[in-house]
């Protein structure tokens, strides 16, 4: 005989084992919008390297400097997170079939999801945010 926490265990080891690796997943594809959105700044930020130090040079300060290239980065991560959220809600009827009697339009979930992809956007923008304001305007001038 086995005991009723044993029997429940044994259940739920299906959808234990696929919620893990939704987990491990939904952490590879954070990463990898992470990564692709570093790329894609730190190639903004290289191939604008003449115009930042333009703008340092007739007084734009460090702090103009970041917010512009930070702008840029968050813009793009702003237009892939309305992109996600309008594909979730889409989505919304098919995954329906999956939750046995739950609600699958859960706002204080996509919510926090949203917020999650611009908190990591916001790092993300901020290592070649930070490598613009190193720009040296004399150097670029040149």
């Amino acid at each position: 005989m086995s005991s009723l926490a044993q029997d429940i265990t044994v259940a739920l080891f299906a959808q234990r084992v696929a919620a893990a690796v939704t987990m491990v997943l939904a952490a590879g594809a954070l990463m990898l919008a992470c990564t692709g959105l570093y790329g894609a700044l730190a190639y903004l930020v290289s191939s604008r390297t003449r115009e930042i130090g333009i703008r340092m040079a007739l007084g734009a300060d460090r702090r103009q400097v970041m917010g512009l290239v930070a702008a840029s980065g968050l813009r793009i991560a702003g237009a892939g997170i309305l992109i996600g959220l309008i594909g979730a809600l889409a989505a919304v009827p098919l995954t329906s079939s999956l939750l046995l009697g739950g609600n699958v339009f859960h706002v204080p979930t996509f919510v926090a999801a949203a917020l999650v992809l611009l908190l990591v956007s916001l790092v993300a923008t901020l290592i070649p945010a930070r490598r613009a304001t190193a720009v040296d305007p004399v150097k670029t001038l040149r």
